[in-house]
């Protein structure tokens, strides 16, 4: 009976050991469960326990909310980083043979280049990889994005369109055979001399290897004319006039015509002896204008006598 009578008082009295939650989700707990026990000397030890162990997780609740509220304060000052991407402003395969230098399609720029695309790109978040923005440039054009302050865009080693214009790169050399004579209904044949130009650099502390390499040569031939080609011609020190070449341009009147040449160069650049990578958009270069005088022939004299 005795054992029966103090059973039947710690069921009456409601102690339970404590159960504390393993995990601190910032919601107060207001019990204290005990599990049963048969000792009695225990209850007022486990009760003081259970005290303890409560206020203890009241004080680790509070913890986490804490750091969420200094962590969204951060992540409010925090500002979006960008990243700069540029490309040829042409349709994959439209200028597959001349490597997507000069789109026919699109609109030309003042100096004759192509123009070019700056992609602006999020570069961390959720939106890792999406597009901002993007614009078309010729040279002389770009402004600076609206909205991004300049420390927005994360540093990567590159090289923009504007920047590959900067680099002292050569003109062509124009040349004629004959020098710079003609007759009037001959073919003088024109032709340039250019080649691929290297530039080195430091971006940062880091070598940076550039190279231009000449693609398109626009030619005014001075009489209201003009053609563009995808190759600079050779020399012909036997050329007559008499034959038509792949670089000639005809005359129709006699006097003295200046000739004008822009070179077109496309740039690449490398880093570290690294792979070489395209540089978008291109280098429009004009070379020294070269006058070509155009002569009337002796037959043509003699006839102009007898008339």
């Amino acid at each position: 009976m005795k054992l029966l009578s103090i059973l039947v008082s710690i069921l009456l009295s409601g102690l339970l050991v404590p159960s504390v939650p393993g995990s601190f989700s910032g919601v107060k707990a207001e019990k204290c469960t005990y599990s049963f026990r048969i000792n009695p000397h225990d209850i007022q030890s486990r009760k003081e326990k259970c005290r303890k162990l409560l206020e203890m997780q009241e004080r680790l609740s509070r913890i986490p909310m804490e750091w969420t509220r200094e962590l969204d304060k951060e992540d409010s000052n925090r500002k979006q980083i960008y990243r700069v991407e540029y490309s040829n402003n042409c349709q994959l395969g439209r200028e597959f043979f001349t490597g997507c230098d000069q789109n026919p399609d699109e609109r030309t720029c003042p100096d004759g280049t192509a123009p070019y695309m700056r992609i602006i790109k999020y570069n961390e978040g959720p939106r890792e990889g999406q597009v901002h923005s993007q614009s078309r440039f010729c040279p002389g054009e770009e402004t600076p994005a609206d909205g991004i302050a300049p420390e927005q865009f994360v540093q990567v080693i590159r090289i923009s369109p504007e920047q590959f214009r900067r680099f002292p790169i050569k003109a062509s050399r124009i040349n004629s055979d004959p020098k710079q004579f003609s007759l009037r209904n001959g073919h003088t044949h024109l032709w340039a001399a250019s080649e691929t130009q290297t530039f080195g650099t430091v971006i940062d502390g880091t070598p940076v290897e550039v190279r231009a390499i000449p693609t398109h040569w626009n030619w005014s031939y001075g009489d209201g004319s003009s053609r563009s080609f995808t190759q600079p011609g050779n020399p012909m020190p036997e050329h007559s006039l008499h034959d038509k070449t792949s670089t000639s341009h005809s005359y129709t009147e006699t006097g003295t015509f200046s000739v004008d040449l822009t070179t077109l160069y496309r740039g690449e650049f490398r880093v570290s002896d690294g792979t070489w990578q395209t540089i978008p958009g291109q280098a429009a270069v004009p070379s020294e204008a070269v006058p070509i005088d155009v002569w009337r022939t002796e037959k043509e004299l003699i006839a102009g006598e007898g008339e």
